[in-house]
C-alpha cells in the first residue's frame, strides 16, 4: 500500500483529520490548533471543491493546442534549468581547480 503525505489527496479521499495531522507536522511543529493549518485545510478544501465543479484533471493539459504549448513550455524550461551548463561547471570546478593548483606549485619549485 502506498501512503502519501499530500495533504490535498487525503482532503480528496474524505480524510481530513489525517490531512490536518500532515499539516500539523509539516508547517505548525505539533500544534493542533494553529490558525495556518486551518487556513491551508479550507484553502486545499475549496480548490478541491472547484476542480470538481469544473470538471478540471490531467487530461486536461492536452485537450487543447494552448494547453499542449504551455505543457511544452514548460518542459523545456525544467529541461533546460537542468542542462543549463552551470551544474556541470560548478560540479568539476573544485577537482580542476584541485589539479591546476598542484600544477602551480610544481612550476614554483
Amino acid at each position: 500500500m502506498v501512503q502519501t503525505n499530500f495533504a490535498g489527496w487525503h482532503i480528496a479521499k474524505g480524510r481530513p483529520d489525517k490531512a490536518r495531522e500532515i499539516l500539523t507536522a509539516q508547517h505548525a511543529n505539533g500544534v493542533q490548533n494553529d490558525p495556518f493549518v486551518d487556513f491551508e485545510l479550507e484553502e486545499i478544501s475549496a480548490a478541491i471543491v472547484r476542480e470538481r465543479a469544473l470538471k478540471i484533471n490531467f487530461s486536461s493539459l492536452f485537450k487543447t493546442k494552448g494547453n499542449r504549448r504551455r505543457l511544452l513550455i514548460l518542459c523545456v524550461c525544467g529541461l533546460g534549468a537542468q542542462m543549463n551548463g552551470i551544474g556541470l561547471f560548478s560540479y568539476y570546478l573544485a577537482p580542476v581547480l584541485g589539479k591546476v593548483a598542484s600544477c602551480l606549485s610544481w612550476v614554483r619549485h
